[in-house]
């Protein structure tokens, strides 16, 4: 495995050809398994007043609930003209007294939940089960699901081109376009496959070795589904703050039923949420965003912690506790800096949301169009970059226990000084698994949307296609979280081969032969007199900078 064991290096460890820049860290690792400084607590304690200040919120829209809400905000309350405070509008046209009957296929909010949760329950419990067996699956077989992600990515976006030539047929000639694109990706990138399958079999190692990743990563999931109805509640309980009104947009009313300017028939009274009630349900949303992020940023913290513990351990050396020492660390001494991160990743949420309002073009000029959506593109790529470089940022946190913006700094460094054409990998395989999601998220939509429509799901049978639509959303969220596995593997076995390019030795010959096949910056590797594998400095160039070694 290249290890030294030299004289002066400790039991296990690595030469180093250098001291490690910056303050002395004691004994010189590349995972600090020493006492760690609290890091960021700036953070961590507006992250705490955050959370009382949803929480006394809560507890405010909580005492202010209107006692007759369930009564006043039904159809039938709401189109009685009698119900509304405020006086009729006057009529300005010809009213028939007559009433419109109510359209029966209307629907109904109500009925379609009491009748998709049991099978949104199978769905999520589903969809968890097919994530699991995908992360084995590319264990076992990484090349055959690379394969089989890409060709399911071109066959849906041409399927999907086709079939929208039906309702739009611009949106159809870009869908047909992107497809060619994939396709010409994928066949100028089939070198890369076979890397990428590589690479996952390596990356999956590291799982094997710390199962209880897996454990790890489904109790976040729960905690994250807690999140989402804790936000959902309160979103609830704020909406039942307020009073009925008279509906703005009635402009005449015939007996008890009301009509718009045009005529058509309108609820004569709409609810109207209390303005200090709706800022709350803004600042809930925000706040529970952030808490979302931030578990999202504990998943890559553990997880880079962990599968580093393992990638410079010695061969045969048992893992037992990695998790639990990098889980302490993150709830511990970094929780700062994962709170500063999660905040970071809130803020390009934010960021893109405003951008997909800002660039939704509903133009028919195709020029048009064509430019908001490279507009887009570019904005989008330089928040997806921001996004890389938090995780990289994250995980040094995880490594070395530096504050957040330290950390981004010297990942940052580090990633410059190897860039090389590995950073196309790093892409390629979210570019794959987003085929493998799709095409299993479709499938299972499709499932659900039959047992809707044969009758095998009581009351479902007139909701198929929104039932099709919530499965297939539910099934992609849980599936991509699944992929996300995959990804942080990737990224933290490739951060960990960075470390190595720094140090210039070599800690998993197998990693290594997988990057080696790609375009290098730093020396080629080298076997020294005693058996050891290391990398040479370029010819012409400094040494770079080596961190702590093991």
């Amino acid at each position: 495995m290249g290890r030294g064991d030299e004289d002066g290096v400790p039991a296990g460890g690595y030469s180093a050809l250098s001291g490690a820049p910056g303050e002395d860290l004691g004994e010189q690792r590349v995972f600090n398994y020493g006492r760690r400084e609290h890091r960021d607590r700036g953070w961590t304690y507006a992250f705490a007043a955050t959370m009382l200040l949803l929480l006394a919120g809560g507890i405010a829209v909580g005492r202010g609930v209107n006692k007759r809400f369930t009564d006043v905000t039904t159809d039938e309350y709401l189109s009685d003209y009698a119900n509304c405070p405020a006086k009729a509008p006057g009529g300005r046209g010809l009213l028939q007294e007559e009433e419109e009957e109510k359209d029966d296929g209307e629907f109904s909010l109500h009925k379609f939940t009491h009748a998709v949760w049991p099978w949104l329950a199978i769905t999520l419990l589903g969809s968890l089960a097919l994530g699991l067996g995908y992360v084995k699956m590319f264990e076992k077989h990484p090349m055959g699901m690379m394969i089989f992600g890409a060709v399911m990515q071109v066959v849906l976006l041409a399927i999907m081109g086709i079939a929208s030539f039906s309702w739009n047929p611009y949106i159809g000639i870009v869908l047909l376009l992107v497809a060619g694109v994939a396709v010409c990706i994928h066949m100028s990138t089939k070198r890369h496959f076979e890397l990428c399958a590589q690479l996952f079999h390596v990356a999956t190692k590291g799982l094997r070795a710390n199962p209880s990743i897996l454990l790890l990563v489904i109790v976040l999931w729960v905690a994250l589904g807690v999140v989402a109805f804790v936000a959902v509640a309160l979103l609830g309980v704020a909406a039942m703050n307020g009073s009925v009104v008279t509906n703005p947009s009635v402009d005449s009313h015939m007996g008890q039923s009301c009509l718009d300017s045009t005529g058509t028939k309108v609820a004569c009274c709409v609810w109207q949420v209390k303005g200090w009630a709706a800022l709350y349900s803004v600042f809930a949303v925000l706040a529970c965003l952030w808490t979302f992020c931030i578990i999202i940023e504990l998943r890559v913290f553990t997880i880079a912690g962990t599968i580093t513990q393992w990638y410079f351990q010695p061969p045969g050396t048992s893992t037992e506790g990695t998790l639990k020492r990098s889980l302490g660390h993150g709830l511990g001494a970094s929780f700062g800096s994962i709170v500063f991160g999660g905040m970071v990743l809130t803020i390009l949420q934010i960021l893109r949301f405003l951008l997909r309002m800002a660039t939704n073009n509903r133009s028919r000029n195709m020029l048009v169009m064509c430019i908001c959506m490279v507009i887009r593109a570019i904005l989008m790529a330089i928040l997806d970059i921001i996004e890389f470089l938090t995780r990289f940022a994250t995980m040094w946190c995880a490594v070395k226990g530096d504050a957040f913006i330290e950390s981004g700094r010297q990942a940052t460094d580090m990633l410059k000084r190897n860039f090389m054409d590995t950073t196309f990998v790093w892409w390629f395989p979210s570019w794959v698994l987003l085929g493998g999601n799709l095409v299993f998220s479709l499938a299972w939509a499709g499932i659900m949307y039959l047992v809707a429509i044969i009758g095998v799901a009581p009351g479902l049978k007139e909701y198929a296609l929104a039932f099709f639509i919530t499965s297939l959303i539910t099934a992609y969220l849980v599936l991509s979280l699944t992929a996300s596995i995959l990804l942080n593997l990737v990224e933290t076995v490739y951060f960990c081969y960075a470390i190595d390019k720094d140090n210039r030795v070599v800690s998993n010959d197998e990693v290594h032969e997988v990057f080696q096949k790609l375009p290098a910056k730093v020396g080629v590797l080298v076997e020294q007199p005693e058996g050891d594998v290391m990398y040479a400095a370029p010819q012409g160039q400094a040494p770079p900078p080596v961190l702590p070694t093991v």
